[in-house]
């Protein structure tokens, strides 16, 4: 649930930053820029499309909407990595750009990256080393206090793509820090019919919220995002997205020439 929160977040910031990130040159890229994915049972040609709405609403003032759709493909499965290509990070940014990453099948690590127009040779691009450090303890470090609930759930969900009998997790957790507090509510809705399947966090992973966040039900963790709802808000501010299955299929191919 961490992981597919943290994922959310990230497409929001995504979409409300479009603006400043216009300005860099080249897109950033990180080894760990697929760890939210079970990336070893992905065959080649699989592929996903989603759209992603989000609005950023400042208390008291007219809200920020934004849209986004983006596409995710396996375009070539080798010994040791598999090629994925995507414009999840180059949509708003770089407008009708795509970047492919070849992702170690061990670690999976992003070991190469290429970002360029489909049809071109692509540009590599660097891929920093991530810093291997295990993270403090934030309860300990921090004051980070947390508390709520995780509900795991069966559902069955329409969306473009079609219809689905889906593992529905939803969350509403209370966070606390010592110059803030705001309540994150989350939903994701995953099918064994999706590809690119999402991880769930790993048994015996350290649990930052000191056992105060109680779960409902039991995840079995298996399958690809059909539908997800995100909201954070705090005292000043509202953030919310939708992501959602728009298609998918098992024929892509590479569109930028490496």
């Amino acid at each position: 649930m961490r992981k597919l929160k943290a994922r959310s977040s990230a497409l929001l910031l995504a979409l409300c930053a479009a603006k400043a990130q216009a300005q860099l040159a080249d897109p950033v890229v990180y080894e760990k820029m697929f760890a939210e994915y079970e990336l070893s049972g992905l065959k080649g040609g699989e592929w996903v499309e989603y759209e992603t709405t989000g609005e950023t609403v400042e208390r008291g003032s007219p809200g920020t909407p934004d849209k986004a759709a983006w596409r995710l493909a396996c375009v070539g499965v080798e010994p040791d990595a598999i090629l994925l290509e995507t414009n999840r990070e180059t949509e708003h940014w770089w407008p009708g750009t795509v970047i492919v990453y070849s992702v170690d099948r061990k670690s999976g690590l992003v070991t190469k990256a290429w970002w360029g127009k489909p049809g071109e040779p692509g540009k590599e691009v660097e891929v920093p080393k991530s810093d291997d450090k295990k993270p403090a303890n934030p309860v300990k470090k921090t004051g980070f206090e947390g508390s709520g609930t995780i509900k795991i759930s069966k559902e069955k969900l329409s969306v473009p793509a079609g219809d689905f009998e889906c593992e529905k997790s939803e969350s509403d957790i209370t966070t606390k820090l010592p110059q803030r507090e705001y309540r994150q509510k989350t939903a994701t809705w995953t099918s064994e019919k999706v590809p690119f399947p999402l991880k769930r966090p790993a048994a015996g992973a350290p649990d930052p919220y000191d056992g105060k966040v109680k779960t409902e039900g039991k995840a079995e963790g298996k399958g690809g995002e059909v539908k997800s709802t995100f909201e954070e808000s705090d005292s000043e501010w509202v953030l919310t997205s939708t992501t959602v299955l728009k298609r998918s299929g098992n024929d892509a191919k590479m569109s930028l020439k490496k």
